[in-house]
């Protein structure tokens, strides 16, 4: 099997990024933007692009042409060309990037080749989240004043900065970087509504009428400067040593309820894995439903017999009408579950209208309120727990936030693909969840807060018709099947998530989908790559991160201390038989772990290329693995997990 489906689920290839270091200044170029920007091996900027949103908010790809690169030891020039086009209007570019060790410019100038129809077309620049949450930023306003202010702790829905010529954020008493943009206004806003790792400042403004219309032949032209200001002679930050070294602290958390769920439009072929599903003990199976279903009984009827035949819980989610019907359809669907002599042990309820994203302050349609739905939800379901809060993203339950004290539960979900797919990205937004967590709690009050199915992928779009088809195998925002999650990445990206999520202190967890184009068990799709079919395979490498969890579930963490923490993720868990840890590796590159304070002739299981196709089996896991190194050193490949445990002989 060819390394890129083992790692990635398809062949595909991403673009590699070329390095560019100039004195003390250092980036990557990736498809004609510019990220990770360090000064000294310290992040300063996440990224600069221009990009172009089109009037559903899909984002044009880059064809980038005639790049050139010139640089010596102090100074640099990049320019090339680019078009963005789709079936029905065209975008010419001209790009130049020039600069030296104190900082760089930035410049496009673009020029419609038709009429160009867009939600947003310029510079975006993304701010990391370390050494800049709760900072203080000095803003210079497109009128001329200045402002000081810091950067958001708690997120916030609407945007903390607006009409911005540049700011300047500090890093320490000697360093100082500032941004100046030109040709718009720019505003901020925080991208860890949506999972992204970044504060990130755009041109133009939401509070501005879109779609707009580019000319036909008008130039239109920005530019971003970044300047380094040093006071004094600045010590850098040290590279990353090629040793990660992890010990372990206090117990601090414990391992949530983890569950998954079921395809949206499921079908009786799932309960040919019902042995699979079992070994896995999940603590729930999500199924949905829609308030007008024709097929009410059929679906029901199926989800009875998984809970029956897995021994699973049901946590349903009802999305009824945004209308009057509410009640006849609750009720329709109460009177059906009753027929069954069956009750979900979780219930979530929304309507349609909150299925749709608005912008802050905008006027909602005239929808059921929270309240109803509780309300409605206690009548015809009183043996269930009830949850309200949004199927879609943090986001959203943020625009529309829960009455304290109202549901039993408050949910939302996350993906980590809504602005960009790469696998840089992808990864890095775990950062952003300690504080989704913080934000949600300090909202939720002493509810139970529960993580809706979350995987690369979504089973929800509030800002399209739908969730996008890939039937490329592409790496693809807000799509129904992301190839990573059959890979390497996915296991790692879900271990991730989990340990972001279980050590902020989440109550339950549902990781991803069982079955369905993203099922963490192998079923027959529309699309999928040809090289896992006649495998003879039973389960994706996630599998085993969702079935070695649950066995666990309710035991005590510990805290892990780590001095690489965003390049590995990390779990400890005080077992009956001693510290069980799971390493998930985060990077495309291979990184050696040593630990500290795990038993003598503790075992190891790998899940990386090497026992790809044994992983493929549900019960890899069940073997003892391999005793650990006496020096308690561990290489990890690429996007490889580890779980380590204490022998029982």
């Amino acid at each position: 099997m060819k390394e890129n489906i083992k790692f990635f689920g398809t062949e595909e290839t991403e673009t590699k990024p070329q390095y560019i270091e100039v004195g003390q200044l250092s980036f990557e170029l990736f498809n004609g933007s510019l990220r990770n920007i360090n000064f000294k091996n310290r992040e300063i900027l996440r990224g600069i692009a221009y990009i172009s949103r089109d009037k559903y908010w899909g984002t044009y790809d880059h064809k980038i042409a005639d790049l050139e690169i010139n640089k010596d030891k102090n100074f640099f020039n990049i320019s090339y060309n680019s078009d963005l086009n789709d079936n029905t209007q065209s975008l010419s570019m001209n790009a130049k990037i020039e600069g030296s060790t104190e900082g760089l410019i930035f410049s496009m100038t673009a020029v419609p080749l038709t009429q160009f129809v867009t939600n947003r077309t310029g510079f975006v620049i993304l701010h990391p989240l370390i050494d800049i949450v709760g900072k203080p930023v000095e803003i210079e306003k497109t009128h001329g004043s200045i402002i000081l202010d810091q950067f958001p702790v708690e997120i916030k829905p609407d945007q903390p900065f607006f009409n911005i010529k540049s700011f300047t954020n500090f890093f320490d008493s000697d360093i100082k970087v500032s941004i100046k943009f030109n040709g718009d206004k720019f505003e901020m806003e925080d991208q860890r509504n949506w999972l992204d790792a970044s504060f990130k400042t755009y041109s133009g403004s939401l509070l501005d009428s879109w779609p707009y219309t580019l000319e036909e032949g008008k130039t239109f032209s920005q530019s971003v400067e970044l300047k380094i200001i040093k006071k004094n002679i600045y010590t850098s930050s040290k590279k990353d040593k090629k040793l990660i070294e992890i010990n372990f602290g206090e117990k601090c958390s414990k391992i949530p309820e983890i569950g998954s769920s079921i395809s949206i439009s499921p079908t009786n072929e799932i309960l040919k894995f019902k042995k699979i599903i079992k070994s896995a003990s999940p603590s729930y199976f999500v199924a949905r439903l829609n308030g007008g279903d024709q097929d009410l009984k059929e679906k029901i009827n199926l989800y009875n017999s998984i809970r029956t035949e897995t021994k699973t819980p049901l946590w349903l989610e009802l999305i009824l009408s945004s209308t009057h019907k509410i009640n006849s359809e609750i009720k329709k669907v109460s009177s059906e579950f009753n027929s069954f002599n069956l009750c979900p042990e979780f219930l979530f309820v929304t309507h349609s209208n909150d299925m749709i994203s608005f912008q802050p302050g905008d006027l909602r349609p005239s929808s059921p309120k929270y309240e109803d739905l509780a309300r409605l939800a206690r009548i015809h379901f009183p043996n269930s727990k009830i949850g309200g809060g949004v199927l879609a993203f943090f986001t959203e339950l943020n625009r529309l936030p829960v009455p304290p004290n109202l549901f039993d539960f408050v949910c939302h979900s996350v993906c980590p693909s809504v602005h960009a797919s790469d696998d840089l990205t992808i990864m890095q937004n775990l950062e952003t969840i300690e504080w989704i967590v913080k934000s949600t709690r300090k909202m939720i009050g002493s509810a139970k807060y529960h993580l809706g199915p979350c995987s690369i992928s979504t089973r929800v779009n509030p800002y399209g018709k739908s969730v996008n088809k890939n039937p490329l195998h592409k790496r693809l925002c807000l799509s129904e099947m992301d190839p990573r999650v059959k890979g390497l990445f996915g296991a790692s990206w879900m271990l991730g998530l989990v340990s972001e999520f279980a050590y902020s202190g989440i109550d339950s967890i549902a990781l991803g989908a069982l079955d369905g184009p993203d099922g963490m068990i192998y079923t027959k799709q529309d699309y999928i790559s040809d090289f896992f079919e006649n495998k003879n395979l039973e389960v994706f490498p996630a599998f085993h991160v969702l079935k070695g969890l649950t066995t666990e579930i309710g035991s005590d963490l510990r805290e892990v201390k780590c001095n690489q923490k965003n390049h590995i993720s990390t779990i400890a868990i005080d077992t009956i038989n001693g510290l069980e840890l799971w390493i998930g590796n985060r990077t495309n590159l291979k990184k050696t772990v040593r630990i500290s304070g795990i038993s003598e002739g503790s075992r190891i299981n790998f899940i990386d290329e090497s026992n790809f196709d044994k992983a493929l089996k549900h019960d890899y896991l069940n073997s003892k693995g391999k005793l650990m190194d006496q020096n308690n050193e561990v290489e990890l490949s690429p996007y490889a997990v580890v779980r380590i445990k204490s022998s029982e002989d």
